[in-house]
């Protein structure tokens, strides 16, 4: 095959599974290894597994890296396949955070109206969740209660030394956790799970 053969060649072998396209800062496949797919498609579909092999992908899409060397070698290559898409320096990571942002906030007005100092604490813990430093560590920071609301770090009662996720509004002397209705009405999670110790040193510097 000449050289214009070969460039199709390679065009039908890596267009992103989605959009049709050549892929557009294309995200990676740790487990197998490919690379095929837009980071805006993959934000949308969230797969579960390789577009190529079918090999399960386990990581979440805000966790996936780009490749990119495919990247500049694809826009190097197919200059016109690219002219109008424009790229953003905002990241799968950046607008997840953002929905969870929003998400939170939707939740918050309609169950904890005037907990500003709430707010607070779980945004801040959904933006340590989604930056780059938290997704090498292979960690869960940001845990979702039933209701909508971002858990917090709790400290068990008598223990300073262990602390738990909980629903902020749940407390020990409410009704106990995951096996009814809060007075407000509002069911809450019954997912228990207790800090590591990268947790706790990462959410609970500033409360102990």
């Amino acid at each position: 095959m000449d050289e214009t053969d070969s460039l199709k060649r390679v065009r039908e072998c890596i267009a992103c599974s989605v959009c049709g396209l050549l892929p557009d800062r294309p995200l990676f496949f740790s487990r197998c290894g490919h690379s095929t797919d837009c980071e805006a498609c993959c934000r949308r579909t969230k797969p579960k597994k390789c577009p190529v092999c079918e090999e399960p992908n386990p990581t979440p899409v805000a966790r996936m890296k780009r490749n990119k060397t495919l990247e500049a070698t694809l826009r190097a290559l197919f200059p016109n396949d690219y002219t109008g898409r424009h790229q953003t320096d905002e990241s799968a990571a950046d607008i997840e955070c953002s929905q969870d942002i929003e998400r939170l906030r939707k939740a918050a007005e309609e169950n904890m109206p005037s907990a500003h100092d709430y707010m607070e604490r779980a945004t801040r813990i959904i933006r340590e969740h989604h930056s780059p430093r938290t997704a090498g560590k292979g960690t869960q920071l940001c845990h979702w209660c039933a209701c909508g609301l971002v858990c917090l770090p709790k400290k068990k009662r008598g223990d300073a030394d262990k602390w738990f996720f909980g629903c902020p509004m749940w407390s020990v002397t409410s009704i106990k956790r995951g096996t009814g209705d809060s007075p407000s009405g509002h069911y809450h999670c019954s997912k228990f799970a207790w800090l590591s110790a990268l947790q706790k040193k990462m959410l609970c510097a500033e409360s102990s």
